[in-house]
């Protein structure tokens, strides 16, 4: 069994094992949180159609991140990185222009024939994560980290700016990714405060549009005038900031800044409204846990949580299991050390960088999700990785998994830098210095598939 496993499972073990793992608590904590997805039209009152779909997702990912995990990095770097930065940029203009909307955004296209709607931010964040660190390691061999500056900028800015007009989480987690690449690929603080300034100021100047929009134009801003009709007409102006007030106002509710002490007090046990009854529900659901949860298919807040199956599945997973879901937690945890392992170990500079983005991005949206549910921060709708339910999320999640095990997979097979040398009689032998990593996929001109 052992020597079947190392011939068709390459690649770091434990990350392996985090894989697996997080797919057989997804099965078990979706079959319980999915109840109410028996309702569904879709699913025709059928039990096990909602987990069963779920199923075939979970397969689907494996099978996917497997075959990913056997590709050499040069061809992962160039259809991952160059093409799919591309595509993404298609399908991102698709979303806003054709996109299916939900909950007043649009972040889905819908695939005819198949019934699925793919979310292109998703394909986005893996293309972005390769081709930075494929530009990171070329300039670290060939020039000098900070004279790629205005070339990582130009990847990141078009796609970032796409995303955050429908989804600000997905964003913040973006550059704050990217930040992380800019940081471990050694550019200099003194070329990243401009670049950060220039977020910040971006980020006002879209705040003072919508505000000057509600006074010009309030029936088309992105802020709900009080008296006013809102229109689904848009302006140049409100394509860009039609999201600003919901992002405001979850700020607010979250914050409570519009309330008195004393209303703030009492939306602290609020769980009616349409506002409070997720993260209300989710709270009663973490203090149902208690200790040792209520078992794993015993939750009764997974029926009043709208979204138990994806964006709050995590408070089902407490009120289930209780203090051992902090074992959800060290499973992500060992997922970004094992990167950190990996970094070390790997000769390529690009290969480094983009192990330890691509669990960067996992890891963080994990612990946005956990936040969210603890009441920490302002709903995101970040889903739960491999865990929540959503097609897009988990084939998109496997990926990242199974380039991290195809990058993994080459530590292995590259040559020692120090090589052990025999101490000879007549004198003590010195050993050699060590190199510099090694040449890497780089830059994409430089690719050949």
């Amino acid at each position: 069994m052992k020597e079947f496993l190392a011939k068709h499972f390459k690649g770091d073990a434990i990350i392996w094992v985090v894989f697996v793992a997080l797919i057989v608590v997804s099965t078990l904590e979706m079959f319980s949180a999915s109840s109410m997805l028996v309702y569904d039209r879709r699913f025709h009152g059928t039990a096990f159609k909602p987990i069963l779909s779920h199923m075939i997702f979970l397969g689907g990912g494996f099978f996917i991140a497997y075959l990913i995990h056997m590709v050499q990095p040069k061809k992962i770097f160039f259809w991952g990185g160059a093409v799919g930065y591309v595509l993404s940029i298609i399908m991102l203009v698709g979303a806003l222009v054709f996109g299916t909307s939900a909950n007043g955004a649009s972040r889905w296209i819908h695939v005819p024939g198949l019934g699925v709607n793919l979310q292109p931010s998703e394909f986005a964040k893996i293309s972005v994560v390769l081709l930075l660190s494929s530009l990171l390691g070329y300039f670290h061999r060939k020039k000098g980290v900070d004279d790629g500056l205005k070339f990582y900028l130009l990847v990141l800015i078009p796609p970032a700016l796409l995303i955050m007009v429908e989804n600000l989480s997905t964003f913040i987690l973006l550059v704050t990714v990217s930040a992380l690449l800019f940081f471990v690929g050694g550019i200099s603080l003194k070329k990243m405060l401009p670049v950060a300034g220039s977020i910040v100021g971006i980020g006002l100047v879209v705040v003072l549009l919508t505000f000057a929009e509600s006074w010009i134009a309030p029936e088309k801003s992105g802020l709900k005038v009080e008296g006013v009709e809102q229109t689904s007409e848009r302006t140049c102006v409100s394509f860009v900031t039609h999201r600003v007030g919901t992002w405001i106002n979850r700020f607010k509710r979250h914050s409570g800044a519009d309330l008195t002490p004393e209303e703030r007090l009492e939306a602290k046990f609020d769980v009616t409204s349409d506002d409070k009854v997720q993260t209300g529900h989710s709270h009663i659901a973490i203090a149902n846990g208690k200790w040792f949860g209520r078992g794993i298919g015993n939750s009764i807040e997974r029926d009043f949580i709208p979204q138990s199956f994806s964006d709050f599945i995590f408070a089902v997973i407490v009120e289930e299991c209780g203090v051992l879901s902090i074992l959800l937690v060290i499973l992500y945890l060992t997922l970004f050390y094992r990167a950190c392992v990996i970094m070390n170990k790997s000769e390529s500079y690009s290969n480094s960088f983009a192990v330890i983005g691509l669990s960067a991005m996992i890891v963080l949206q994990a612990f946005i999700h956990m936040s969210v549910v603890l009441g920490l921060i302002p709903v995101t709708g970040q889903p739960l990785p491999i865990i929540s339910r959503g097609g897009t999320s988990i084939l998109t999640t496997s990926c990242y998994f199974g380039i991290i095990l195809a990058l993994s997979r080459t530590v292995s097979e590259e040559k020692p830098v120090i090589e052990k040398v025999k101490p000879s009689s007549s004198k003590k032998a010195q050993p050699e210095e060590k190199e510099p990593k090694s040449a890497d996929p780089g830059v994409v001109a430089e690719l050949s598939v």
